[in-house]
């Protein structure tokens, strides 16, 4: 993963007739999202404060999460500390940041330009459903950071499996890998669609 949202010129166009519309926090956000994607929730109970969608075949995924606002964190070292609390959680034996950029206004037009915006590229390796066997999975991570009155963080991270160990239970049922190049143009487009549509939820 050596691009970054400056640098590329992808397109989304082209993936614009293979995604839908969805209804985030009961209708509070919303997000376009491939329609190959999922609703986790279907299967099993997630966080009131997450929205979770994968795509089994590719071992794909996008998690929405409200958060309160790190203050401790200011800047682009506020997406670092994000990457570095997934990789705890997810207790991941490595982890590395390719790099981190403000994102334009002109890439997120749903938010005021005065909204902090910061995106992440990097990698973890972790073990899935606490297996012994790990897998290198790029991480792409957008903050927003919402001030006064709210003060909360949107994080929105896209989770690419890239080398999966043969013994992982991934195995089993990843059938395919979309290009660097549709990876970078579906997270450009969940970020070009995000908003908010009721802001008392983050009240």
């Amino acid at each position: 993963m050596s691009f970054t949202l400056k640098g590329a010129r992808t397109s989304i166009c082209k993936l614009l007739h293979a995604m839908i519309v969805r209804s985030l926090f009961g209708g509070a956000l919303a997000m376009t999202l491939p329609s190959r994607f999922v609703d986790v929730s279907q299967f099993r109970e997630i966080p009131d404060n997450q929205e979770v969608y994968s795509d089994p075949s590719t071992d794909q995924s996008v998690i929405v999460e409200i958060l309160e606002m790190a203050q401790e964190s200011h800047g682009p070292n506020a997406v670092l500390l994000h990457f570095n609390e997934l990789g705890d959680m997810n207790e991941a034996s490595s982890r590395n940041v390719v790099g981190v950029e403000a994102i334009p206004s002109v890439d997120m037009p749903n938010f005021d330009s005065r909204v902090e915006r910061y995106a992440l590229f990097g990698s973890q390796t972790v073990a899935k459903h606490n297996e012994q066997f790990q897998n290198l999975v790029n991480i792409y991570m957008a903050l927003v950071r919402v001030p006064t009155p709210v003060h909360a963080d949107i994080l929105v991270t896209f989770n690419d499996s890239v080398l999966v160990d043969p013994h992982s239970s991934v195995a089993s049922y990843k059938q395919g890998h979309p290009t660097a190049e549709d990876n970078l143009a579906t997270f450009k487009a969940l970020l070009a669609s995000l908003a908010v549509r009721d802001w008392a939820i983050f009240q």
